[in-house]
């Protein structure tokens, strides 16, 4: 509905008079559905406090308004008038969290929902604070009446302003109440005068782009909370358009940091924080951007263009905006007559600006002129690391120093007095954490009257010395990531304890008050190498004496470029924190000295000692010097970064070099090999995006590690690559010329990457995504990287979840257009909450056998035993992989302990958390009590592994429940006959006659033991289990019956050729539909 229109809307389909909802109880509430932070403290959250503070606003003018007292809505789950909102959400089955509260933020009102409120909110007047779609529309459903309050984007204003939507009333009749026009645009006339007193210092025909607090109901859209990350076309149209974009960060974000790294990949695009209004009034800034912003609505006041970089940005600059007499009751009243007249009624209007000096602004302790999180003001230089710069006259240094402490400069140093000297200066977004300032000074001091300078930042004494003499003294000064601001800006506060005249210390005219003298500073990494961010351009004439990134091999850096010195030329490069994904590196713009002596080249590219790429250059080619350059793409991958130093070693070999004196091209007698213009770092899911789609498919996930998402990523690859090598005539059929799959590595885990074996060197991309792993992946991808691997592709997530139902959070389908289920138990779990196709496909099984396996000696298992094998990683949880039911039901099966048989464990303990590494622990104090159990812990090589499930006999699992089940599936590849829970994703491969199924009863979760969850799984029946282990230890045939059965499932069904062609089959269907 239009609430702007003068109609008066009958609620209830009949006619309510002036006196008829005067006649009504008041209600006041916010967004109610909000999630609360922590959901056994209702009463604590956001939304509850608003609301609280909202009534007591407004209690005394709704007393004067109404009959009946005005109450407050709330949700407390429990309490005998909390809202009914947990109920709301059972009722469209998603959780109460973030996710489910935006996908039902603009949704319609299911029958149920109706039904909840109705009691509630029947006879009832509605007051809200910003009430959502959602609850706006149920409210007209049940012909409730309401009045949804909200902060009007017009914030340059002296006072916060109201916008006001009702589904009664004329919001005409209520004008005198708004703010004249011509009183807005002439309090913006005042804000740009008060900043052209003293205007910024910024280049000219620019855009400022303003970031957004993330939880901001202005950013969500059709499909969940946009983000910067997910319009990177519009951010990269913008710089094109412009020489200078400033982004400013929101005060209060959360995400600065990791919007400044994404937004570091454009060149043009620079760091400010700014006063927002400062950068309105700003004559250079041309154009405001922004996703949604208030500012945009606010852009055209300053004379400004805006522009939205998200189609959803609704603009407010039309809106009514009604001041903090909005709390008066004679605004009440005026509202509720405009329903019988149509019009304001001949009512006194208060005037509140002048009678008082409380605003909404003072009473919401809120505002984003301020830095919020960010209490470090701007800065005008940011330092370049390893590098010194010099204090004094004409001296980029210089420009750091803030503070009326500071005297005028002199040649080489600048003298302070003993308080307000400051030193700002802002560090690169990918600065390590472990960063020194070398700081030198110098004194006005002498023994006998000593100075003790002390420096702080943020409240902490970072460092301190005793100046007793005039000479030079060294401080390394440790700073702080608390000492950053999210965009790396720095203030350092000197504080001295006395000053004193040159004219007191040396004799002389000068009496001025001095303590020291600044000189120089230098911010140092302790690490011996260039570290980087992804996305960084390094120009190669600014390496000139960068021993940390070139330690040897180059000439002296020119402007054109940097050459290579000899036959080997080192880059030493490192990054901090370690990356989750591969890094590319591109030698920009290479060409080579080539002549008749020299005519071909060839250039090898090794990380830390392992070729990764060859390129020849010929006469007569792109890459011959006095051509056009090549660019060079070298992966660097994660495993480099992953040794203790995290210093990658790259080794630029050439086969031949000489001067061109000696090729008779010149006099210059400097050996030379290559030229190189630019290094270029950046993410290889990036650089992927923009290679041609060559491929099948990317398969996005963690390859390089020893986990079963990693399994799950190098099975998958396999797959499909043996699919499409398939030589049977009923292989699918591709478009001729089509690739296999293209492996890209992420890994966002703790796991440090490996040499897994698995070598992936292609180099283009495909349009297809296959994601490993969940949805939460995917948005973690963008957060980094940008939504540029996603667009126009088709994205597919390939996931797990081990419960019958998936928590909202990973059902959400915002960046995913179809979902795989590794089972059948998942695919119905996923079907339940998504809206986007869903299927089922196995997790292909690819069994190992290695040359020579490892003899069960290795494992410590005794050559006459029977052994019964369980392999589980804690990091899973130990409820829900439940080794204690598999100990049980062994000591049942055989409580004779000089019985042949023992119960193998092998597990493995990385990423668990506390709780269950205490559980492992005691688990494991129990089960070493029995002689017989044998608990291997160790990592096992990929032949080592192997090998333990040849040697045992059986295997046994009795999980809670499982997703997939990959380890019996294994198991039962490898011929052992198989016990397992009847439960779950194991049933996609278990059944009676080729496996042992144990019985069960579903119980309900302690919602503490898996992920907050509180659902049902099973809980397996030990004794169950031991007749089994039973069985299968005294029944030869029985055993050898299940064992070839499983076995042949396995390989019939589950093996990666049989999986493969199902994967490519359905890739196929994909390509056609899109065709």
């Amino acid at each position: 509905m239009n609430v702007s229109t003068a109609i008066i809307r009958a609620v209830n389909a009949h006619y309510l008079s002036s006196s008829q909802l005067s006649a009504l109880k008041p209600i006041v509430v916010a967004d109610f559905m909000r999630p609360l932070p922590i959901q056994a403290q209702a009463g604590s959250a956001m939304q509850n406090r608003i609301t609280r503070q909202l009534l007591n606003w407004l209690e005394p003018a709704l007393a004067e308004t109404f009959a009946a007292c005005a109450t407050a809505g709330l949700w407390e789950d429990g309490a005998p008038h909390g809202l009914p909102v947990a109920e709301i959400y059972e009722s469209y089955d998603v959780d109460s969290d973030a996710v489910g509260w935006i996908q039902l933020y603009r949704a319609e009102p299911n029958y149920q929902t109706l039904e909840l409120l109705r009691p509630y909110f029947e006879g009832r007047f509605v007051i809200g604070f910003e009430l959502s779609p959602f609850q706006k529309a149920a409210f007209d459903a049940l012909g409730v009446p309401y009045v949804s309050i909200a902060i009007h984007p017009l914030r340059f204003l002296h006072d916060y302003k109201f916008m006001i939507s009702s589904n009664f009333g004329n919001m005409q009749a209520l004008q005198p109440f708004a703010l004249p026009r011509e009183q807005i645009g002439f309090a913006a006339q005042l804000r740009r005068a008060q900043f052209r007193e003293a205007p910024l210092e910024l280049r000219s025909e620019a855009a400022v782009l303003f970031g957004q607090v993330e939880i901001d109901t202005a950013l969500i859209g059709a499909r969940g909370l946009i983000s910067l990350q997910d319009h990177i076309t519009e951010v990269s149209n913008l710089c094109a358009r412009f020489d200078t974009v400033y982004f400013k960060p929101h005060p209060y974000g959360a995400h600065s940091q990791e919007q400044a790294l994404i937004l570091s990949q454009f060149e043009n695009v620079k760091f400010t924080t700014h006063n927002p209004y400062a950068l309105l009034a700003a004559p250079q800034i041309e154009t405001v951007a922004a996703l949604t912003s208030s500012v945009l609505t606010e852009a055209p006041f300053f004379g400004k263009t805006p522009q939205a970089l998200s189609n959803i940005w609704q603009d407010h600059s039309e809106t009514a905006a009604y001041g903090i007499e909005l709390l008066s009751a004679a605004f009440w009243k005026a509202l509720l007559d405009s329903v019988e007249t149509g019009k304001m009624s001949e009512r006194i209007l208060p005037t509140a600006a002048p009678m008082t000096d409380v605003t909404v602004k003072s009473l919401l302790n809120v505002s984003w002129e301020t830095h919020g999180a960010q209490t470090i003001p701007e800065s005008g230089v940011e330092v370049v690391l390893n590098k010194g710069i010099e204090i004094g006259v004409g001296h980029e240094g210089t420009k750091m120093l803030r503070g009326s402490g500071w005297k005028v400069p002199s040649r080489d140093h600048c003298w302070a007095g003993p308080q307000d000297a400051f030193l700002s200066f802002r560090l690169p977004p990918h600065a390590a954490p472990d960063l020194t300032a070398k700081i030198i000074v110098s004194g006005m001091a002498t023994k006998d009257h000593p100075v003790l300078l002390q420096i702080h930042s943020e409240g902490q004494i970072l460092g301190e010395t005793v100046l007793e003499t005039s000479g030079l003294v060294v401080l390394n000064i440790p700073l702080k990531p608390s000492s950053r601001s999210a965009l790396g800006d720095v203030l350092l506060e000197f504080v001295c304890s006395h000053a004193h005249s040159p004219k007191f210390i040396n004799g002389g005219s000068d009496q001025r008050a001095l303590a020291f003298a600044l000189r120089r500073v230098e911010i140092m990494s302790s690490k011996a190498a260039l570290s980087f961010y992804i996305g960084e351009t390094v120009q190669a004439r600014d390496t000139r004496g960068n021993t940390r990134f070139m330690p040897y091999g180059w000439h002296d850096a020119e402007e054109e470029g940097v050459w290579t010195n000899g036959r080997r030329s080192r880059l030493r490069v490192t990054t901090d924190p370690l990356p989750d994904r591969d890094i590319e590196l591109t030698l920009g713009n290479v060409r080579a000295l080539l002549s008749e002596m020299v005519p071909v080249n060839v250039l090898v590219v090794s990380v830390d000692g392992v070729a990764y790429h060859t390129h020849k250059f010929r006469r007569g080619e792109p890459g011959e010097m006095g051509r056009s350059g090549v660019d060079i793409a070298v992966s660097l991958p994660r495993e480099a970064f992953c040794k203790p130093d995290g210093i990658v070693n790259i080794d630029l070999d050439v086969v031949a070099c000489h001067s061109p004196a000696m090729a008779g091209l010149s006099s210059d007698a400097r050996e030379l090999g290559l030229t190189i213009q630019h290094f270029r770092f950046d993410s290889a899911i990036r650089s992927v995006a923009r290679k041609p789609s060559a491929h099948v498919a990317n398969i996005i996930g963690p390859f390089n590690i020893h986990t079963g998402l990693s399994v799950m990523a190098r099975n998958s690859f396999l797959a499909l690559k043996s699919a499409m090598n398939d030589p049977a005539a009923d292989r699918v059929q591709l478009p001729a010329g089509l690739l296999g799959p293209r492996a890209v590595n992420f890994n966002n885990s703790n796991h440090l990457d490996e040499n897994s074996g698995f070598v992936q060197q292609d180099q283009d991309g495909s349009d297809i995504n296959i994601f490993l792993g969940d949805v939460t992946r995917i948005a973690q991808i963008v957060r980094k990287d940008g939504n540029t691997i996603l667009r126009n592709r088709y994205n597919i997530c390939y996931g797990a979840w081990e419960l019958e139902t998936l928590p909202t959070y990973l059902a959400n389908t915002r960046y995913v257009d179809e979902y795989w289920g590794l089972s059948n138990f998942i695919a119905d779990a996923a079907r339940k909450r998504m809206n986007i196709p869903v299927y089922a496909f196995p997790l292909p099984v690819d069994l190992h056998y290695p040359d020579t396996v490892t003899p069960r000696a290795r494992f410590g298992i005794p050559e006459d035993a029977f052994a019964f094998l369980f392999t589980f990683s804690v990091d899973s949880t130990m409820a829900r992989k439940n080794p204690e039911a598999a100990l049980d039901a062994f000591q049942a099966a055989f409580p004779d302990r000089s019985a042949p048989v023992v119960m193998v464990f092998k597990s493995m303990v990385r990423q668990a958390s506390a709780p269950n590494r205490e559980a492992f622990k005691a688990f494991k104090a129990r089960a070493l009590k029995d002689p017989r159990v044998i608990m291997i812990e160790e990592t096992l090589s990929r032949d080592e592994n192997a090998s333990l499930y040849m040697r045992c006999d059986a295997y046994i699992s009795l999980h809670r429940a499982e997703g997939f089940g990959l380890t019996m599936a294994e198991a039962m590849g490898y011929g052992k006959p198989t016990i397992g829970t009847g439960y779950s994703g194991n049933l996609d491969f278990m059944n009676a006659e080729n496996s042992c199924l144990v019985k069960y009863a579903k119980v309900k979760m302690d919602p503490g033991l898996y992920h907050g969850q509180q659902r049902e799984w099973a809980e397996p029946d030990p004794d169950d289990a031991a007749c089994h282990m039973r069985r299968i230890f005294e029944d030869l045939r029985f055993r050898e019956q299940i064992a070839r059965a499983g076995k042949r499932t396995i390989y019939q069904e589950f093996s990666t050729l049989a999986v493969g062609k199902k994967l490519l089959a359905r890739l196929k269907d994909i390509r056609e539909a899109r065709a």
